[in-house]
């Protein structure tokens, strides 16, 4: 054992002196080589990149969190006790899913109850129907029968008068001929004659107006007919107003109670995530208490605080840029979705709202994110690092070109910067071969020695 233990003490010097010597050799690979210029006939070594076109973007970097944009807290609509929960924190859950299940003994006595009631007073409307129809039906009957006692009167009357002047005629001849005849100027059968048609005519008048009479009663109990059964139809169109209302209250108590059984399940009222319970199986809840937390969670926002040096390049509709730590590689594009008109008193800055899609659900609640706001892009432009960019005494930018193993001084206008990159609106070309490295020690026309293979840009993108 302690021969091993000498041995490994003898192995680990060797092995981190291997090391360092290689990183040491790495190092050197890639550090220019310090050779004399005399040694090179003036030539200075160079480093050299091929310009190419690409798309530059300007950003404005921040960190925040993922929030959803719609947090729902979900309580019972009834009291009662928790018999079932069909969920876990963190579950997904559909629109209409049940959540959770209250106990429904209660409820569905109510809802039977309510059932009952409800079909009580339908037949009692349906039978005060009736008997509106019957009162509706002796009301025409009564009224029918009235109009024609009264046509009937009408035809007594005449020829109750009829009558009259007739029996006034017959009286007169009468008392004429009973003259006549107690004169002995009128024969006996002439005065009988005379006679019978006087008592014949008292008679029928008599008649007429005994049949006025009696016409006359039943037209007052025709009369009294028809107001006792308006009098019913009245009372009956009542008794109908008050089982309507009784039935309307009936179907009112059977909806709410129907309500009240639905609302033993507990549902999701939207697609989304579940992010906290609050109660579990047994318990007892009350009406509104807070029972889930639920998220909707399709889309998310990250909200940042802004300093008014950036705010002024910050606009609605903006792109951005989301990277997440606990999701790397994978980039999320997001857009500038509200800037809050008020300042947080707290901090002093203008709170600014980033939305973005969350279709696949892989961003969460409190995910720590990396921001960047586009705030200004140029596609397929020419682009350098910024290193390679000097300023003359005249305050002209420059780059060395790379031309037959020496190298010109170039001037260029540059445009928009981004942390390490620039620009390039003139002054060379696509595919041009510029200077990386040892600038310092050249000038123009300057002979140089190409020390690496040709770098360049191979993003599509650079900020």
């Amino acid at each position: 054992m302690k021969k091993n233990k000498k041995k490994l003490f003898l192995i680990l010097p060797i092995i981190m002196i291997t090391v360092i010597s290689t990183t040491i050799i790495r190092k050197i690979k890639n550090t220019p080589p310090k050779i004399s210029i005399e040694k090179l006939d003036q030539r200075v070594p160079i480093e050299i990149f091929k310009v190419k076109k690409m798309t530059l973007m300007k950003t404005l970097n921040y960190t925040g969190l993922v929030k959803l944009n719609k947090e729902i807290i979900i309580s019972p609509r009834i009291k009662g006790l928790i018999t079932k929960t069909y969920v876990d924190e963190g579950d997904r859950v559909k629109k209409g899913e049940i959540l959770l299940s209250l106990d429904t003994e209660d409820y569905k006595i109510k809802f039977n109850i309510s059932q009952n009631e409800k079909k009580d007073a339908e037949i009692k409307v349906e039978q005060i129907k009736l008997n509106l129809e019957d009162s509706e039906k002796k009301i025409q009957i009564s009224s029918l029968n009235l109009d024609n006692l009264i046509v009937k009167k009408k035809e007594l009357y005449y020829k109750s008068l009829e009558e009259k002047s007739n029996f006034e005629t017959q009286k007169a001849n009468y008392y004429r001929d009973k003259t006549l005849y107690e004169k002995e100027a009128l024969s006996k059968s002439t005065f009988e004659y005379s006679k019978n048609l006087y008592k014949s005519a008292e008679y029928k008048l008599k008649q007429v107006q005994s049949q006025e009479k009696s016409i006359d009663i039943d037209i007052k109990k025709s009369k009294l007919e028809l107001d006792q059964s308006k009098l019913q139809n009245k009372l009956t169109k009542n008794n109908l107003d008050q089982v309507k209302t009784y039935l309307k209250i009936a179907l009112n108590n059977l909806n709410n109670s129907k309500n009240q059984l639905e609302y033993t399940n507990i549902k999701a009222k939207e697609d989304g995530v579940i992010l906290n319970l609050f109660s579990e199986s047994g318990e007892v809840v009350s009406l509104g208490q807070e029972l889930i937390k639920f998220g909707v969670d399709d889309s998310v926002k990250i909200t940042l605080g802004i300093g008014n040096k950036d705010l002024s390049h910050i606009k609605k509709g903006m792109e951005t840029e989301i990277s997440i730590d606990s999701i790397p590689g994978k980039i999320y594009k997001g857009t500038v979705n509200k800037i809050l008109p008020s300042v947080s008193s707290n901090s002093g800055l203008t709170l600014v709202e980033i939305n973005l899609n969350n279709k696949e659900h892989l961003l969460k609640k409190d995910m720590f994110a990396r921001i960047k706001i586009i705030v200004d892009k140029a596609k397929n432009t020419i682009v350098v690092p910024k290193e390679f960019i000097n300023t003359d005494n005249n305050n002209n930018k420059y780059l060395y070109i790379v031309k037959d193993k020496i190298v010109l001084k170039t001037i260029v206008t540059t445009g928009l910067e981004s942390d390490d990159m620039i620009e390039i609106n003139s002054g060379i070309n696509e595919n041009d071969i510029v200077t990386s490295a040892n600038i310092s020690h050249l000038k123009d026309k300057s002979k140089i020695l190409i020390w690496n293979d040709i770098k360049g840009g191979e993003k599509n993108d650079i900020n």
